[in-house]
């Protein structure tokens, strides 16, 4: 499960501005965050922004503690300013942040082992 080559995704997008970019992130964050927190799955949120190559302004990526396999990313939470509107064809001073909802397998690990 944690090597599949495809999978499906939740994926939560948000279009924003310049000036409300950090409030909509921080809340796609929290909604991502919640939901382990919620079912008591112990995460941890780095910053990998410098680390990942692409087109992001800011990414942050969740990971979840896992007996197999330590830490294992579950989640991104990305901020593109406006490249990923450009990218896409949208017009306007639209910036875009995208955040992972839900990705199975990978988080179907920490529910598999807690049974």
């Amino acid at each position: 499960m944690k090597r599949c080559k495809e999978f499906v995704k939740l994926e939560q997008f948000c279009f924003c501005n310049e000036h409300d970019w950090k409030e909509k992130f921080d809340s796609l964050l929290f909604n991502a965050t919640s939901f382990l927190d919620k079912h008591n799955i112990e995460f941890r949120v780095v910053d990998v922004t410098k680390l990942d190559s692409g087109y992001h302004v800011k990414k942050l990526d969740i990971e979840v503690k896992t007996k197999q396999y330590g830490w294992l990313e579950t989640h991104s939470c990305t901020y593109f300013r406006e490249g990923q509107s450009k990218r896409f064809g949208i017009t306007g001073a639209t910036h875009t942040i995208s955040n992972t909802g839900i990705a199975s397998p990978r988080i179907l690990i920490q529910f598999i082992e807690r049974m």
